[in-house]
């Protein structure tokens, strides 16, 4: 493009000369013999001002004498007049489809850096969600090495450390209560600000509905925001009755695995 701006320029300046001569009646080689001179005697008084030495003074207005006349016989023979109208079109339809292909270009530039930007959102993204992924993946294995362990055989005091780590693993902060005059409630797991009352009970035997109403009443008690009981066994029918009329959740062998995995809502 700036060839094409140096080309344009040099027809402008040749149209001006031109006009310029036919315009105030002067006379072509005059121009030639006056104008290369009257350049050179300037520049040699300018240098010799500027430098001090008089052989470099002349050599600068030797040069400059020389480069005017090339100018002005370029100018006043490249192109001929017929043609120099012919070249400045041609040279203003090139440089205005350069202009249009550089703006396409800064177009498709731009598009490419948008696509670019998206494409480093999406890997962004992409990055997030696996590591997502693999905080599942490893929360869903220690949840199955959980559920692996026997609970089925587990007691008492047992059955409820190994409740705790259940309910830590699936992001709920455990409270015990006291092993005696504990109201009902031998768990209080918390999280998000809900508060839920846990009755453990590691049976062989079928749980009935007593379990449902100590852990109703330790809810009440400690304030809390629902109550759970928990077993490795079974509920009474009486129980399962009792505990829909209370909205009291029930964790048997039935259901334990969708417990371990985070799968059951308490509030």
């Amino acid at each position: 493009m700036k060839s094409l701006q140096l080309k344009t320029s040099y027809f402008n300046s040749a149209r001006t000369y031109r006009a310029s001569l036919k315009q105030y009646h002067i006379w072509e080689p005059g121009a030639w013999v006056v104008v290369p001179p009257a350049l050179g005697l300037a520049t040699l008084i300018l240098i010799d001002v500027v430098t001090g030495s008089l052989p470099v003074s002349v050599v600068v207005a030797v040069l400059m004498i020389f480069i005017s006349l090339v100018a002005l016989l370029a100018l006043s023979k490249y192109p001929s007049d017929a043609e120099l109208p012919q070249h400045m079109e041609q040279t203003k339809n090139e440089l205005a489809q350069l202009s249009r292909k550089a703006t396409q270009t800064e177009a498709r530039i731009g598009e490419l850096q948008q696509g670019l930007e998206q494409e480093l959102v999406l890997n962004a993204n992409l990055v997030a969600q696996n590591k997502e992924r693999e905080r599942i993946s490893s929360a869903r294995y220690q949840c199955q090495q959980l559920f692996n362990e026997n609970w089925r055989a587990m007691r008492s005091v047992e059955f409820e450390q190994y409740l705790e780590r259940v309910f830590q693993l699936l992001g709920y902060q455990t409270q015990t209560t006291n092993t005696t005059g504990d109201q009902g409630v031998d768990l209080i797991v918390e999280k998000a600000g809900r508060r839920i009352a846990v009755q453990v009970k590691g049976y062989f035997h079928s749980v009935s509905n007593s379990a449902i109403q100590q852990a109703f009443t330790g809810m009440r008690h400690y304030n809390c925001h629902a109550c759970a009981v928990v077993t490795n066994s079974k509920f009474t029918a009486s129980a399962i009755e009792l505990a829909e009329s209370t909205n009291c959740v029930l964790i048997h062998e039935d259901n334990f695995r969708e417990f371990v995995f985070g799968e059951i809502e308490f509030v």
